[in-house]
Formats: structure tokens, sequence, C-alpha cells
């Protein structure tokens, strides 16, 4: 469901006021990249011009995670719907959960510090606990392939013909805009953390139907 996502849009309206032509879509997938770079993510290009859905209907149903037992085959599902990489698929589990970005995620799941879902646990599985291991291990190697994935997934669905992507070749950089786009950013930021971790559960989980292409 979409629990939580009007109390998100209530938090981002001023970003919205600032900024009337940006779309929503727009403006929740910058709010979450602005969030992880500022806690110390890698930079990451931003490809703009996603619409809005103002009226999802009944759509917004096929959007919800699927869950199925054991949560090894739940993992393995939400990765191909994605289309992400078994690689990709895990690094996105260790987005951030505090206002530091780091790879602690992964040694606290190595350790068994700490409580983690089903799913989490299943990333110990055999497929995937090698690259829980290298991420464990290579704060660095983490966080370049977690932007790779996000920016993968942001731009999902971005279809210029057949084949095409039209973001592609498109490497607009939060934190290198002019001077308008910049106070996007700068306001985005002031965005509160709670508000950041429901926005990284709408990008992430599929389940922002406030949005028509993420």
């Amino acid at each position: 469901g979409n629990e939580g996502a009007s109390e998100t849009v209530e938090q981002l309206q001023i970003v919205k006021d600032s900024f009337p032509e940006a779309s929503w879509a727009d403006i929740i997938v910058l709010a979450g990249q602005t969030a992880l770079e500022g806690a110390g993510g890698n930079d990451m290009a931003f490809c703009p011009g996603r619409v809005d859905a103002l009226d999802a209907g009944s759509e917004s149903e096929t959007l919800a995670p699927r869950s199925y037992e054991p949560a090894v085959v739940s993992i393995r599902d939400d990765m191909q719907v994605k289309g992400l990489t078994a690689r990709e698929g895990v690094a996105l589990a260790g987005r951030p959960t505090s206002a530091s970005f780091s790879n602690q995620f992964f040694k606290d799941l190595k350790e068994g510090k700490g409580s983690f879902s089903d799913e989490e646990l299943a990333l110990l599985e055999s497929e995937f606990n090698p690259i829980v291991d290298q991420y464990a291990a290579d704060e660095e190697m983490f966080k370049k392939e977690f932007a790779s994935a996000w920016v993968k997934m942001m731009n999902a669905d971005r279809f210029d013909g057949p084949k095409m992507n039209l973001c592609d070749g498109v490497d607009v950089e939060t934190k290198k805009k002019k001077e308008n786009e910049g106070k996007t950013s700068a306001a985005v930021s002031s965005t509160p953390k709670f508000t950041m971790q429901k926005i990284f559960w709408l990008l992430l989980t599929g389940a922002g139907a406030v949005v028509a292409h993420l």
C-alpha cells in the first residue's frame, strides 16, 4: 500500500511551491538522491522529465511488493521484476537507515548484530552471501555499485523507442546544478530525515502511486 505517502508529499510541498513546474515524480527522486549524497553517498547523475500520475486508480494495486516463502524467493522475484542483477539488488538493500551512509548494514548482517527482516536475512543465502561479504569488506565498492544501481532504477521505464532510454547520456549532478536548480536541491536537503526514509521506501518498494514513471 501507500501508507505514509501523503505525509511524505506534504513535507516536500515547500519544494513544489517553489518550483511548480517540476513534477512530483522528479521532486521525490531528487529528494532521495540528495539525501543519499548528503549522507555520504557518491554523486549521481540526475535525469529530470518524469510526469505525474494524478489518478493511478486500480493500477497502483499492481505496485505492491509480492511476498513468497521462503523469503529468498521474494528476493529473486523482486530483483527480476525491477530488472536488477543480484549485485544491484543486494547493493540497494544496503540503503541507509540513518543520516550516515556506509556499509555498516552488511557488517551487522554478517555478524548478526541487530534485527533483520526475513528478506534481509535471505541475503545470507549462498547465491547472495559472497556479494554481502564483498560489500562488508569494501565500502568504496559498495557505494559505487549502490550509486549505479540507484540511477538505473530511478531511470527505468524512461523509454525512448523500443531499445533506448531518455536518460542515456544525461549527466546532471545534483551537487553541480545551476543556481535555480541548486535552490531546489537545498530545499530538498532541509527535508526531515524521517521523511527521507519514507522517500526511500516509496522509491525502492515501488509503492509510490503518486508518480507515474520512476
